[in-house]
């Protein structure tokens, strides 16, 4: 299990990484959502889209750009694949 959370969080790094520079290079669309198989055991794939939070004390709506990251993992102990999912609001 130590094994797939550090090699989970190292993999959803580098997808973030991907993702960002993909949005800033290329167009917003192109980009939108992709994934990567990183080995024979671990899957990834992320998502931009928008979304409304409340902000402050005023419970404010503001509008942001979200960035989901899933990274899945086959297990041999299991036959439902391990997941870590992580989410990133980019302003």
């Amino acid at each position: 299990m130590l094994y797939f959370q550090k090699q989970s969080l190292l993999y959803a790094k580098t997808l973030h990484d991907i993702a960002l520079q993909c949005y800033r290079q290329y167009d917003g669309k192109d980009c939108k959502k992709d994934s990567i198989q990183f080995d024979p055991h671990f899957y990834g794939e992320y998502i931009f889209h928008n979304a409304t939070i409340k902000e402050g004390k005023s419970q404010t709506d503001k509008k942001v750009q979200v960035l989901d990251i899933v990274i899945y993992s086959q297990t041999l102990l299991s036959t439902h694949p391990l997941r870590y999912a992580k989410r990133y609001i980019l302003e």
